[in-house]
């Protein structure tokens, strides 16, 4: 037998009752129970219109038993238990939903088409489609302005890095020093290519960077080991043997 069932966790959908149990029975409202792990029980009531009644009834008490919950729907007030029982109440219900535009579920949908109200049943699926759709929109909507926002701080960013790279180019070609982050910047926009170990010492080891053409006049047939004066400090722990090698791959690049 196929029911609408509204479970203790207050969720309803269609489903088979095999191997339920009856327990119960009031105004023709049939009531049932599964027995799962440890004991603990699951209620069912088949129609009519039972959305909340369990939840009121059963009260989060999954270790609750048959008999208590057949005791508690006897002592429910008659005006309660119509309001929760009824077809008509329950269809009211729906009709108010679709009116309203707030939320149909599958129950409803196969509610209306069990009491033959049709039109009412395509009333309510339109009403969830519609539902969705808006859900769909307003994700899409939010989805969108989310990639706009980090559109914008992107561009912000890149911009600032542009400002960034161009103060440190300003500062290398005034012979000022600059931080290992600028040399690190200045490398990635003139090529320089610089490995993981070197650019690791760069970051943990070293303070501010100079680089300058060599100013001292050498005597004939004499030359420089670099091209450029490097001047650099560290902390003391970890003295680089190839700094001076890479800044003057920088500097021609540059163009010092």
């Amino acid at each position: 037998m196929k029911i609408i069932a509204h479970r203790t966790d207050n969720t309803a959908y269609e489903k088979r009752i095999n191997g339920c149990v009856k327990f119960a029975e009031r105004d023709g409202i049939d009531f049932y129970y599964t027995e799962g792990e440890g004991g603990a029980k699951k209620f069912y009531c088949r129609l009519l219109g039972t959305r909340d009644i369990l939840k009121v009834v059963v009260a989060g008490e999954p270790y609750a038993t048959p008999e208590e919950i057949a005791e508690r729907i006897e002592e429910l007030p008659e005006q309660q238990l119509n309001d929760f029982c009824t077809a008509e109440g329950e269809l009211a219900r729906i009709e108010t939903a679709c009116e309203n535009g707030t939320w149909t579920s599958n129950a409803d949908i196969y509610f209306c088409e069990f009491m033959g109200k049709r039109e009412l049943a395509e009333r309510a699926r339109k009403n969830r489609a519609a539902i969705y759709e808006q859900r769909d929109r307003e994700g899409y909507e939010k989805e969108q302005r989310r990639l706009a926002e980090q559109r914008a701080y992107e561009a912000a960013e890149r911009e600032k890095q542009v400002r960034w790279t161009e103060q440190a180019e300003q500062s290398l070609r005034a012979g000022d020093f600059i931080s290992p982050s600028d040399f690190e910047l200045l490398a990635e926009k003139y090529g320089v290519k610089l490995p993981v170990k070197f650019v690791g010492w760069l970051r943990e080891h070293c303070g501010s960077i100079r680089i300058t053409p060599h100013k001292e006049q050498l005597p004939q047939g004499v030359s420089w080991v670099n091209k450029y004066e490097t001047y650099y400090r560290y902390d003391g722990k970890s003295k680089s043997k190839s700094i001076c090698t890479y800044a003057d791959a920088l500097a021609e690049a540059v163009g010092l």
